[in-house]
């Protein structure tokens, strides 16, 4: 089954839930590629967008959650990085070993529930820190180095 969009997963913040979209859309890709048992590069090249796609995600949603100083940040980001490494392990199993059943399954039960379940349950904490704030659809800008 397919990885589904709702509108409870909307956290008040316009760039954070379309990102959301296109990681659900991404990880769909992913699971569909592996089941079809595309080429190894080709599912290669899919978990580097993905890869690189989340890490920026995260930094942004995490640089969102600090400007509007909500409580689940901590939480946020050590989710974010437990993430990141289960994900750098499956790249490097894919890498090695190839695409197989158990690493399908595996990626597609871990990286859509735990998107799924980020998304309700931490991710909220954004949706609370934009409605205390009463910020209407807020785009927080993004910090320059």
């Amino acid at each position: 089954m397919e990885l589904e969009w709702k509108e409870a997963m909307a956290t008040g913040v316009k760039e954070i839930d379309e990102a959301h979209k296109v990681l659900i859309i991404w990880i769909n890709r992913l699971s569909v590629e592996m089941r079809s048992n595309n080429g190894r590069q080709e599912i290669i090249n899919g978990l580097d967008f993905l890869e690189k796609y989340a890490a920026l995600h995260f930094s942004h949603e995490e640089n969102c959650m600090l400007q509007l100083q909500c409580p689940s940040f901590r939480a946020n980001k050590n989710a974010h990085a437990e993430f990141l490494e289960f994900f750098a392990r499956m790249r490097k199993n894919i890498e090695v070993n190839g695409p197989t059943v158990k690493a399908v399954l595996e990626i597609k039960s871990v990286m859509g529930d735990w998107l799924k379940n980020h998304i309700m349950k931490i991710d909220m904490g954004l949706a609370k820190c934009v409605k205390q704030n009463n910020m209407p659809a807020v785009v927080v800008e993004e910090e320059t180095e």
